[in-house]
């Protein structure tokens, strides 16, 4: 855990949080890498760039306003963090929705097409996401449940790991120190980056446009789903335990039943054009 990073300027010092500083990291990788592979793939990079705008400033909403939706009286508790960007807050899979739905509407008002626009977002989508979950890790918070496993990550007392440990074991918790639990953040970014590597892949066999964007998001999905029993319950979570399984589950099966019936359908098409054999006399 080393949740503030500090640097010496000028003689003065500059302190950020490091969830914000992996924030600010992956804004300029993820455009980066998504306009480099944009101007590759044909597309007008000016509008492209609006789009990715577009998309951004949807996910950032989306994923804060699912987050508010599971987390109520987090937020009644102290309505300004709404507008606050730590390392809590936000919810991925709502910010792929609604960003999903900004990026789209911005590819229809500027003649961008949109599945080969989010194909090439796709890589270094997944690379964002992995330097997102470094920072929660860093922050200390999305961490998992205690483990005795010898990759367990012991966060310092006081933290909210530590917290949590001590709300949930009693008064006698905190005599016995702080728990070890999974580095579920680190995990999750392995899947990340793994995701980002399998999209790249699928763009390289040149399948129909959208299934290296959509086979992105029905991995991450199936391993959020894999990983969440692995996953503490955050203090002031308003939903149902089943809540976040059955979300991921549907867009895992959503996306990768869609990615399915692309490819199906363009193996299906080049097989009906296929010139019938010639029969010798």
């Amino acid at each position: 855990m080393h949740p503030v990073v500090v640097w010496s300027i000028g003689g003065y010092d500059v302190v950020v949080t490091s969830y914000r500083l992996m924030l600010f990291v992956s804004l300029l990788v993820v455009p980066g890498g998504a306009l480099l592979l944009a101007a590759r793939r044909g597309l007008p990079w000016r509008r492209y760039l609006v789009v990715l705008a577009a998309a951004a400033a949807g996910a950032l909403v989306g994923a804060r306003l699912l987050n508010a939706t599971a987390s109520t009286d987090w937020y009644l508790d102290d309505p300004e963090r709404l507008f606050h960007f730590g390392a809590r807050g936000f919810s991925i899979f709502g910010g792929l929705a609604l960003g999903g739905l900004a990026g789209w509407g911005a590819c229809r008002a500027l003649r961008v097409e949109a599945l080969r626009a989010a194909d090439a977002l796709g890589p270094s989508l997944g690379v964002g996401i992995a330097l997102m979950r470094v920072g929660t890790f860093l922050a200390g918070s999305g961490y998992g449940t205690p483990t005795d496993l010898p990759w367990g990550v012991t966060f310092p007392a006081g933290s909210p790991a530590h917290v949590q440990q001590i709300l949930e074991g009693g008064p006698f918790a905190a005599l016995s120190g702080v728990q070890p639990v999974h580095p579920l953040q680190l995990y999750e970014a392995a899947a990340a980056l793994a995701g980002a590597g399998f999209a790249w892949y699928l763009l390289q066999r040149r399948l129909p446009d959208g299934v290296a964007a959509a086979g992105l998001v029905a991995w991450y999905a199936g391993w959020r789903l894999l990983l969440h029993p692995m996953r503490a319950v955050m203090p002031g979570a308003d939903v149902p335990d089943w809540f976040n399984p059955l979300l991921y589950a549907i867009v895992m099966v959503a996306a990768g039943g869609w990615a399915v019936a692309r490819v199906a359908t363009k193996r299906r098409d080049e097989a009906m054009i296929q010139p019938s054999p010639v029969i010798g006399r």
